[in-house]
C-alpha cells in the first residue's frame, strides 16, 4: 500500500461515523481518534512515527475532503421503504444489477441503472438506523464504490 492508499483509507475509516449519521463531524464520535488529531493531541494508540501525523497539518480540512459527491435525483416511497434514484457524473463507473455501492456509508444493492443514474432500495429498518431517512431530492450524498482486486483501497471498510 502506498501513501495515497493510506491517506484514503484513514480518511474513510475516520468518517464512517459521519456517513452513518452517528456524528456530525468525525471528531465528535467518541470512539474515533479524529478529535486527538484535530486538536493536535498525541493519540496513545498511534506511535510517533505514524506517517500521517507528520504530513497533515490541518486534520479538520483533511477529514472533510469528499471523493465522490452525487445528487439525489428522485425519491419514491414504497410500502417497505424508499427507492432512491442517484444521478452521477461518473461515466467511468460500470454499474451492474445487484452490484454493491455505499451511500453515506450505508452499503446498498443497485436495483436498476443507466449511463449516469443508479437506483437502490432502502428498507424501513435501514431508514430508521441511518441518516438516509433525512435525504431529500437534490441533496448531495457521498458514494463509495466496492473494493475490487487491484484497485485503490477505498471499499467498504468497517470500524467498530
Amino acid at each position: 500500500m502506498d501513501d495515497v492508499h493510506l491517506y484514503v483509507a484513514v480518511r474513510y475509516v475516520e468518517n464512517n461515523s459521519v456517513r452513518a449519521g452517528l456524528a456530525k463531524r468525525a471528531e465528535d464520535y467518541p470512539w474515533s481518534s479524529a478529535l486527538s488529531h484535530v486538536q493536535g493531541v498525541k493519540d496513545s494508540i498511534l506511535s510517533d512515527d505514524f506517517p500521517l501525523l507528520k504530513e497533515i497539518a490541518d486534520w479538520r480540512e483533511y477529514l472533510t475532503i469528499s471523493d465522490k459527491e452525487v445528487l439525489v435525483e428522485g425519491l419514491r416511497r414504497k410500502q417497505n421503504g424508499v427507492n432512491l434514484s442517484i444521478q452521477t457524473q461518473r461515466r467511468d463507473t460500470t454499474f451492474k444489477l445487484g452490484g454493491s455501492i455505499a451511500i453515506n456509508g450505508v452499503c446498498l444493492t443497485i436495483t436498476d441503472f443507466s449511463v449516469d443514474t443508479f437506483i437502490v432500495d432502502v428498507v424501513k429498518d435501514t431508514l430508521t438506523r441511518t441518516n438516509l431517512s433525512m435525504v431529500r431530492k437534490n441533496d448531495s450524498v457521498n458514494i463509495e464504490l466496492p473494493l475490487k482486486v487491484g484497485d485503490r483501497l477505498e471499499g467498504h471498510i468497517l470500524e467498530g
